[in-house]
C-alpha cells in the first residue's frame, strides 16, 4: 500500500514540474516570479516528503526481511532442541532396556545357582537306607501325615517286602524301581531328585500314589493278593 502511495506522489511531483515549467514559460513579471517561487518551495516539500516515504519504506523491507530470517533461525533451532531430545529419550529408554535385560539375566543366574546348590545339598545328604530306618521312616508317616492305622502300616510293610524286599536300589523286571516298584522310576523324580539314591524319597512318592490310586495301604496289599500286582 506504501510502494502505491510513494508511486502516486512522484507522478503528482511529475505533474506540477511540468505545469510550472509551463507557466514560467508563457509569464511575465514579479508576481509570476513569486508565484513560480513560492511553488518550488512547495515542490521542495512535496520531494522530501516523497523521499522521506520511500526511505520509511526501505526501512519497513529491511525490517520483515529481518524478521523473517530470525524467525528462520528459531525454526532451525526449535528442530534442533526436538533432534536432541529425541536422541536423549532413545539412549534413555535402552539403556532402561538394557539394565532390565541384565537385572533378569542376574535373576535366572541366582536361580540357577540356588537349584544346582539344592540338588548338591540333596547329594549330600546322608541317608540311613537300611530296612529298619526306613520302615520306621514310612510308619512316621502312615500313623501321623495320612492319619492310617497300625493294620495299613502292617499292610504296607508287607506290600513292599513283597515287591522290593525295602531295597531303595531294587529293579524289576519289567524296569520298575526302588521301595515301590514305580514304573518308570523316574516317577519319583516328583518326590525328589535324589530318588535313585534315597529311600526316603521313594517311600514318600510310594504313599502318595497308594494314598491316590487306592486310598489306604490296606485296599492297595488287597488289590495286590488278587492280583499280584497294585
Amino acid at each position: 500500500m506504501k510502494k502505491i502511495v510513494s508511486n502516486v506522489l512522484i507522478v503528482a511531483t511529475q505533474l506540477i514540474v511540468g505545469g510550472l515549467f509551463l507557466f514560467m514559460l508563457f509569464s511575465d513579471g514579479n508576481e509570476d516570479s513569486r508565484v513560480v517561487v513560492v511553488e518550488n518551495d512547495n515542490l521542495n516539500k512535496m520531494s522530501d516528503a516523497v523521499s522521506e516515504l520511500f526511505i520509511v519504506e526501505q526501512a519497513n523491507k529491511i525490517s520483515v526481511d529481518e524478521t523473517k530470517e530470525v524467525d528462520l533461525i528459531t525454526e532451525e533451532e526449535k528442530e534442533a532442541i526436538e533432534a536432541e531430545k529425541a536422541k536423549a529419550e532413545a539412549e534413555a529408554k535402552a539403556l532402561a532396556e538394557a539394565e532390565q535385560k541384565a537385572k533378569e539375566e542376574e535373576e535366572a543366574k541366582k536361580a540357577l545357582e540356588a537349584e544346582e546348590a539344592a540338588k548338591e545339598q540333596e547329594a549330600t545328604v546322608v541317608v540311613d537306607n537300611s530296612v529298619a530306618a526306613l520302615q520306621s521312616y514310612a510308619y512316621d508317616l502312615v500313623i501321623n501325615t495320612y492319619g492310617w492305622t497300625e493294620a495299613d502300616f502292617d499292610a504296607l510293610v508287607s506290600l513292599w517286602n513283597k515287591e522290593s524286599g525295602w531295597n531303595y536300589a531294587a529293579t524289576g523286571y519289567s524296569g520298575a524301581y526302588g521301595i515301590p516298584q514305580a514304573l518308570p522310576g523316574d516317577k519319583m523324580a516328583s518326590a525328589g531328585s535324589d530318588y535313585r539314591t534315597n529311600g526316603q524319597t521313594q517311600i514318600r512318592w510310594g504313599l502318595g500314589y497308594i494314598s491316590d490310586r487306592y486310598g489306604s495301604p490296606s485296599n492297595a496289599w488287597n488289590h495286590f493278593l488278587n492280583n499280584n500286582w497294585y
